[in-house]
Formats: C-alpha cells, structure tokens, sequence
C-alpha cells in the first residue's frame, strides 16, 4: 500500500533554496500528490519553469503570518488531501 504525502513549505525570502526544495521532492523516488507554498512575502516568490505545477499550489499572504500561523495553514490545507501525510 501506497500512502501519498503533501509537501508544504512556507517562504519569505529564501526563494532559490524553495525552489530547491520543490525540485527535490520531485525528483525523488515518491513523488508528492501536492505541494503548497505560503508565499509571506506578499507575491515574491516564483517558481522555476521545472517545477511541475499541476501538483503546485502557491498561496500568497499579503503579510507575514510567521511559522506558527504557516504550519497551522498547513494543517488545514491537509484536509485537502484526506489520508495523505504532510
């Protein structure tokens, strides 16, 4: 049995290194069924043209909500994903 994972990530200003990230997670040996990413940054953050977007989501604050408001976000956007780890 296969159980799915969703990466989430939040960013403010590490742009290079979350795109990083996504390009890891999507060249390893599971890939994700989602990746999201909290954009505190109010719009900064652009994903490279190799990251695959059909499973991307980037959602941008319009202000910085900190770490433990962006993995409580995280949390909810889990239900998304019913059965999936985060």
């Amino acid at each position: 049995m296969s159980i799915d994972f969703v990466l989430f990530t939040p960013t403010l200003n590490r742009f290079e290194d979350c795109n990083r990230l996504l390009l890891s997670a999507m060249q390893g040996t599971k890939k994700p069924a989602g990746m999201v990413v909290l954009d505190n940054s109010a719009g900064g953050f652009e994903p490279i043209p190799e990251v695959d977007t059909d499973v991307l989501t980037i959602v941008t604050s319009d202000r910085n909500i900190g770490v433990s408001r962006s993995f409580n976000y995280a949390l909810d956007v889990a239900q998304d994903f019913p059965g999936a780890y985060v």
